[in-house]
């Protein structure tokens, strides 16, 4: 049903699901004897697949009319039943026939499927794979009292913590992300040479090494996110972030360019944004345009290179690279919005000789998530 909606769609130039059902709804119910109630949700994943296809064809890259080839079944929440309790989801097919499937319910599912404030979303069934959507009104975000801002690196967000007249250091470790991607495309490397005669067997063992690297950096992203937000609602803090836009461009190794690909800077903010939503934790965000190399006391910019410290020409200002970004985004964030900047009094210049340590580490705190069973990583304090 979703290849045919495509052709349809493509045929009659149709961008609209009103006017998709209007065109193809009556064929698709004559022709196909399902559920009715799964042909709109077909029009919605063409509609999708249809977007992109187009933005492509907008942006001149080369593109093909779109064709599912994987089984797939998107069911709205109306469509289907799902016991909390046992687990047990019943799928319509037709008129008077259904399929009932016993889902594995583990305790953190339980966690989401016992509370009602959590409702039913859509259902995506593929092969060996089954994936129901839950949602929540997101509460009000309070008015924050002190203020977390962060620079995004590939193996930490760096910062400062500014909580009325008190401004303090922050290094929040990601856990080894780096050394996981590193570890995982030697090991991708040495299959792919192993097993260059069997394009096959290649292919399966190389999705399944991507596979344990995706669960293994999602894994340490969300206790870095969860633990970043639990800080921050109970200091009543904001979240102020960067605003990432990673632009391509010459004098960059291959190496470089495989490394800047593969940094998880969307997922890292992404995970924080949604948890920040369900905690009424307020985010900001900014523009990072040279926050690296801008002086957050006298405001001087440097135009050439800078290393792992920066140091400022102008007033001798000297600070760790990563560190002096939160500043300036810290300083950009206050400058936008007046309530935070009556609530939070911040003065880099203070902080002229203090020295910079890993004050807020994510292993030093005790956490509910379930965590990766290899490897123990140690910290020093925490913030409070």
């Amino acid at each position: 049903m979703t290849n045919r909606s495509i052709r349809v769609a493509l045929a009659r130039n149709i961008r609209s699901r009103k006017r998709l059902v209007h065109e193809a709804y009556a064929d698709l119910s004559r022709d196909h004897a399902v559920y009715k109630q799964y042909i709109p949700s077909a029009f919605e994943v063409a509609l999708g697949v249809l977007k992109v296809h187009r933005r492509r064809l907008k942006l001149g890259k080369p593109t093909r009319a779109p064709f599912m080839r994987r089984l797939m079944l998107k069911a709205e929440n109306q469509s289907y039943r799902l016991d909390r309790d046992t687990g047990i989801l019943d799928l319509p097919i037709k008129a008077g026939e259904y399929v009932r499937i016993r889902l594995p319910v583990s305790t953190w599912h339980r966690s989401f499927l016992s509370d009602a404030s959590w409702g039913l979303g859509s259902l995506t069934l593929v092969p060996g794979k089954l994936v129901i959507t839950v949602r929540k009104t997101a509460p009000a975000a309070y008015e924050p009292i002190s203020a977390i801002a962060l620079d995004t690196n590939e193996e930490s967000l760096d910062g400062v913590v500014a909580r009325g007249n008190d401004t303090t250091f922050v290094v929040i470790r990601l856990g080894g992300v780096r050394e996981v991607q590193a570890t995982h495309f030697r090991r991708r490397r040495k299959l792919a040479t192993k097993k260059a005669n069997d394009r096959r067997v290649a292919q399966r063992l190389l999705a399944r090494e991507a596979r344990r690297e995706r669960n293994r950096v999602r894994q340490r992203l969300h206790v870095a996110s969860r633990d970043l937000v639990c800080a921050a609602k109970r200091i009543r803090s904001v979240i102020v972030l960067e605003k990432l836009t990673l632009r391509w461009s010459g004098g960059f190794s291959r190496r470089m360019n495989r490394r800047r690909g593969s940094w998880p800077r969307g997922e890292i903010h992404r995970q924080i944004e949604y948890k920040a939503a369900l905690a009424g934790v307020p985010v900001i965000k900014v523009n990072p345009a040279w926050t690296s190399k801008t002086c957050p006391v006298c405001g001087a910019r440097r135009r050439d290179r800078v290393g792992k410290v920066f140091v400022c020409l102008m007033c001798d200002w000297e600070m760790d690279r990563q560190i002096n970004a939160g500043m300036n985004i810290l300083k950009t964030a206050l400058a936008s919005n007046e309530a935070l900047a009556r609530a939070v009094r911040f003065q880099p210049g203070a902080l002229r000789h203090d020295a910079v340590s890993p004050l807020y580490d994510l292993s030093a705190l005790p956490t509910g998530a379930r965590e990766e069973p290899s490897g123990v990583e140690s910290g020093p304090r925490t913030l409070s």
